[in-house]
């Protein structure tokens, strides 16, 4: 629950486990978020995968997460900044509300 691991880390960690089986043919399987972290230790860090990496298989990767609502949120955020203080407070407080409720499933 504490671990806040970056998607660098997470990456770095997949690929020594994989590198770690040296002589094994691995595949790795990822779902969602998952699937994009195996596409990423896939197209390793210097654009060439573990040599252990057999192959990949995906299942609803999330690869179009740049183009879910919650990854627009950063710029409407900023916009609502930008505004005067009273009046960003007020666009914030308008905003926050529906954004919440469709985060919890409400």
């Amino acid at each position: 629950p504490d671990d806040r691991s970056s998607f660098e880390a997470l990456r770095e960690a997949v690929t020594r486990e994989v590198e770690a089986e040296e002589g094994r043919p691995i595949y790795l399987l990822g779902e969602s978020f998952g699937g994009v972290l195996a596409l990423s230790v896939a197209q390793g860090a210097d654009g060439k995968p573990p040599s252990s990496l057999a192959g990949v298989a995906l299942v609803n990767p999330a690869t179009s997460i740049g183009r879910s609502w919650p990854a627009q949120l950063p710029r409407l955020l900023d916009a609502v900044a930008a505004l005067p203080p009273n009046l960003s407070d007020a666009a914030y407080f308008a905003l926050a509300t529906p954004i919440f409720a469709a985060i919890s499933g409400d």
